[in-house]
């Protein structure tokens, strides 16, 4: 599954890209760079911590994309800690992720 968003800091879009079959999860943000996850549930929790919908000209885009990522935090807990924590995620994950 790919997802292609129009963003305002940027003329290319924003791209996502979950592909289970291959096992891939990444996505490339408005600067170009990329980040790379092991599973989609790291790559959901980046999205919901890193973009907001004042990213985006495309709205109803970002938002069908934001509802079949939660999909992949269907566990009480992962949806819990990313309230409790302020979206902020586990240490593992967050080493070497430039959030910008």
């Amino acid at each position: 599954m790919e997802f292609s968003l129009k963003c305002k800091a940027s003329v290319f879009p924003c791209e996502v890209t979950i592909d289970e079959d291959n096992g891939r999860y990444m996505l490339r943000k408005a600067d170009s760079s990329g980040e790379y996850f092991n599973t989609p549930e790291e790559l959901a929790r980046w999205v919901f911590t890193n973009w907001s919908l004042d990213d985006f000209d495309e709205i109803d885009s970002f938002q069908k994309m934001l509802k079949i990522l939660e999909s992949y935090l269907n566990t009480k807990s992962s949806t819990k800690s990313l309230s409790d924590n302020g979206g902020s995620t586990n240490d593992s994950y967050e080493k070497g992720n430039d959030e910008s």
